[in-house]
């Protein structure tokens, strides 16, 4: 199985609303890469706001709007910054996950792929989304895991879906960017790979 870690920014919690952006990192159950490595290998697509809005009735939730406007002005920036140069338009940035990846254009040829997120949300989010747009999802709905859950079954102490990864300072972890986030989380499912 091809194991992908996904992740997203969005503005609401909703299968529904907008997309701001969203990263995927392939990687092996079997490796421990560096940080660097990880970030390198990086899918990430920077979606047309208004775009969404519009042409998909995709929707804005106020609390969440609340919730960015509290956030550092790093994340804010990679995701958030609307209708700046880096923006596609969805059907545009869905071609560029599924060329990154090797995924087919058919939800059921995409059955050697896994992809881990944290939570359902993102699960939810970039169905919808993909439905909308192409009419079917990325890969079979079956096919999704989630890395919280993982991560607390596999390394004792962790708290919340979050353990220590010997030897890395998570300090340098960007929160809420996609790209970090999907790192991070790689690096935390294979923790115990770094023993």
């Amino acid at each position: 199985m091809k194991q992908v870690m996904f992740d997203i920014e969005t503005l609401g919690i909703e299968s529904t609303c907008v997309v701001l952006s969203f990263a995927a990192i392939p990687f092996e159950l079997n490796e421990a890469p560096d940080y660097q490595e990880l970030l390198d290998r990086a899918c990430f697509v920077k979606l047309h706001v208004q775009q969404q809005i519009k042409e998909f009735k995709r929707t804005v939730d106020k609390e969440t709007m609340d919730w960015w406007a509290k956030q550092s002005d790093l994340a804010k920036e990679k995701s958030f910054n609307i209708d700046n140069k880096r923006d596609t338009d969805a059907a545009t940035g869905l071609s560029i996950l599924r060329d990154s990846l090797g995924l087919k254009k058919k939800t059921e040829d995409n059955k050697d792929f896994v992809f881990w997120a944290r939570g359902s949300l993102d699960q939810l989010v970039i169905d919808s989304l993909s439905k909308k747009v192409h009419g079917q999802m990325l890969i079979p709905f079956s096919n999704w895991r989630d890395v919280r859950t993982a991560v607390d079954l596999l390394n004792e102490g962790s708290v919340g879906g979050y353990c220590r990864v010997p030897g890395f300072d998570s300090g340098v972890v960007l929160k809420h960017d996609p790209v970090h986030d999907c790192a991070f989380d790689i690096m935390q499912l294979l923790a115990q790979n770094y023993k």
